[in-house]
């Protein structure tokens, strides 16, 4: 929870919090977190389509939120 608390302010591609909890009181507590979906398709269901230009691209645009991530202060 903490981390999308952080996130949250960066302006990241993150997928937004919904809830928390946990499903049981005693032992085991089973926590849990719940998230909306992300916008996109995966480089996977692209079955090969994806050009090298689109490929840079993605690379590119991967690099600089990866940029951003870290510098998201602690």
């Amino acid at each position: 929870r903490e981390a999308y608390t952080l996130l949250s302010r960066a302006e990241l591609p993150i997928p937004e919090l919904l809830a928390e909890g946990a499903l049981y009181d005693d032992g085991w507590r089973w926590p849990f977190l719940a998230m909306t979906a992300m916008h996109g398709r995966s480089l996977r269901d692209q079955n090969g389509t994806a050009t090298r230009e689109d490929q840079e691209r993605a690379a590119s645009w991967l690099g600089s939120t990866l940029r951003r991530l870290h510098a998201v202060p602690s």
